[in-house]
Parts: C-alpha cells; structure tokens; sequence
C-alpha cells in the first residue's frame, strides 16, 4: 500500500502472494530434508533465516509512512483524478495517534468500509467452512488416499503459484476490484456445482480445481485491494490489524457450521451449503459495494478541506 499506486496495487499484492506460497511450499521440502541431519536442524535452520531476514529489512527496508510513491512522484499516476487525490492525501493527512481502538474506530467509521466488512467477513466464512473439510470430501467423494490427496496438493500449489505470479494481478488492474470480486464469487459458485456433480478425480483435477483455485487468488486479491484502498493509509496498520482478529473468529467459527451442516446434511451437503454462501455474497456485495462507492481517503479529504474552508470564512 506504501509503494505502489491504485493501479498497480493488485499486480504488486499478487506478486508478494505467489512468493509468500512459494516459500512455504520450499519451506515445507527443507524441513523434511534437514530433519534427516538433526532433530534440531529444522529450528536453527528457521532461526537462521529469521536473522537473516531481520537484517534484510534493517539495512533495505524503507521506513513506512504516509508518503507519495515513486511512480506518483514522477508523474505517473498523477495525471488521473484519482491520482491527484492520493498526492493531495499524501501532503494532509497526518497519522493518527491514540489507542489502536482509537484508529479502529476512524478506519472503520466510514460506512463503505463498514459494508466492506461485513462482506470480508461472510466471505472468510463461506470458504473456511467449505475448506476444513475439503481433504476428507475428497477422500470420500474420489476414495482417494493419503498419497494421492498429497499430489492432488501439489498440484494445487503448483497451480495457485502459477496464477498469482502472472495473472491474477493483471485480471484485477484490468477489471478492477470490485468486478473482480463478483467474478470470483460466480467461479466459486460454478466450483460448487462441479463439486456436486464430477465423478471422477480426473475431471475433478482438470477442470474443478483450476476454477475454485481462481476464484479463491482472484477473491483474496480484490479484498485485500479493496481493503488498503478503502481504509486511509494513516490507518492501515490498525484496519489490518482488526481484520486479523476477525479473521481469527471466523476461523474459530468455520468448522462448526461446517460440523453443523455435515451432522444434518452429510458430506454430500458441503457443495451445495457453499453454493448457497456465494450466492448470498453475490447479492451482498451488489447490493453493498455499488460502483463508484467513495473510499475512506477521499472521506478524509473531503472532511479536511471542509475544515479548510470554514477556517478561511471565519
């Protein structure tokens, strides 16, 4: 959000994504392969590159902060409207100080972003009880085994490094958040009714799992995008950090719906309760996040130079 501009944020999320997955897929080969020095080799290994780490972003690191970046500086972005109101935002607004419920309560006072909320959170809902129990789904539904589920995993991170690295950003810039969020939702919808009706692990791995897994890059992308741009930059940290929490709630929440609708409904009954949570989304954010839905900084903008002016006429 620092460094990148309206345009390019949603190419530049999907690019840090792609290396985030990547490294975990790496990390997760290491691992079983020091552990055949030492025991112990894992967590020095780990220590070892927390360290490193730690002195990569002490020595490269910019320090974070309201600021105009490069390609605004150099006249990139500013020719646009858009463009202009971030320099604008970058030279008035300052930081917010106080308590972190202090900048909770002025990032998440502005009503879109309160409708955005609501939103993110039915979202994470929807796809973390659907995916608890996506493992033991596929083992029923294709009698899969341990082995085979392991490389149908591969698969999907070969799959989902693939798109974040080179397309699910590009998507975004081209069709812009919101649009892209819908689009996600009816993927995911359309991955839901193949769930309910391929029968074999082939087609399943073919055809399904590209979908769902575009849906759920493309999903994540434009909500986080939507977030940093709705959210004033002042307030970032605080609105992330609450986001989190949340997050963390609707993840303590998932597997007991999905408990709940598989005690009622059986393992048959997953696609179709999913189904139904995208649909529901769909009119939500239609309904929620109409086009041309003023963001957090122009609210704050607008709020500043109405101070501005009232200053001047008294």
């Amino acid at each position: 959000a620092e460094w990148s501009t309206e345009s390019s944020r949603a190419e530049y999320m999907a690019i840090v994504s792609s290396a985030s997955t990547a490294a975990w897929v790496i990390g997760s080969s290491i691992t079983g392969v020091v552990r055949d020095i030492h025991p112990a080799a894992p967590s020095v290994f780990a220590v070892a590159l927390y360290t490193i780490d730690a002195i990569i972003v002490l020595r490269f690191l910019p320090p974070t902060g309201l600021s105009v970046s490069e390609e605004e500086k150099k006249g990139g972005d500013t020719s646009s409207a858009e463009g202009k109101k971030r320099v604008e935002m970058a030279s008035k607004v300052k930081p917010t100080k106080g308590s972190f419920w202090a900048s909770f309560n002025r990032a998440f006072g502005n009503r879109a972003v309160a409708q955005f909320l609501s939103i993110k959170i039915g979202y994470g809902l929807v796809v973390r009880a659907s995916m608890s129990m996506q493992d033991t789904w596929e083992m029923d539904r294709f009698g899969l085994r341990v082995g085979q589920l392991g490389n149908l995993r591969t698969v999907k991170s070969l799959l989902s490094i693939t798109f974040q690295a080179f397309a699910a950003g590009r998507a975004i810039r081209y069709l812009g958040e919101r649009k892209a969020f819908v689009l996600s939702l009816f993927l995911g919808l359309l991955g839901t009714l193949l769930d309910a009706t391929l029968l074999n692990v082939f087609h399943y791995a073919v055809v399904c799992v590209p979908i769902k897994l575009v849906a759920g890059q493309l999903a994540f992308l434009a909500l986080e995008s939507l977030m940093l741009g709705l959210v004033p930059r002042s307030d970032i940290g605080a609105a992330l950090g609450a986001v989190d929490v949340l997050s963390s709630v609707t993840g303590v929440l998932a597997p007991i719906l999905s408990g709940v609708i598989i005690e009622y409904g059986g393992l048959v009954a997953m696609p179709l309760a999913a189904g139904t949570g995208y649909l529901v989304l769909v009119v939500l954010t239609l309904g929620l996040l109409p086009s041309g839905t003023a963001t957090a900084q122009q609210h704050v903008l607008d709020k500043h130079d109405t101070a501005v002016a009232k200053k001047k006429d008294s």
